[in-house]
């Protein structure tokens, strides 16, 4: 308990986010390396929204370091399009 104390006690709350794919100068790298694995999970999940974009990951940093995030603390946010939620529906035996 004594961590927690200390960082909240400076005002410093830790949070995470976990973008999927963002289109950056080094996703052709990713897609050559990760290459059939990557579109065999997407074939899997189906028709999931277009890679994520800069802004988009910005964004939400921006919210996370505002004082509208104040209440958050200790979290990671998928920022992915509802791959992880499609990927576990999958593995549950879920269609969606």
């Amino acid at each position: 308990m004594q961590c927690w104390s200390r960082w909240r006690d400076r005002n410093i709350r830790v949070n995470a986010i976990s973008p999927s794919v963002v289109e950056t100068p080094i996703f052709d790298d990713f897609t050559e390396t990760v290459g059939k694995r990557a579109h065999a999970a997407s074939a899997i999940m189906g028709d999931l929204p277009a890679l994520g974009q800069p802004d988009e990951i910005a964004a939400i940093i921006g919210f996370l370091c505002s004082d509208d995030s104040r209440r958050l603390n200790g979290i990671s946010i998928p920022v992915d399009g509802g791959m992880v939620a499609a990927h576990t529906s999958h593995r549950l035996g879920f269609a969606l």
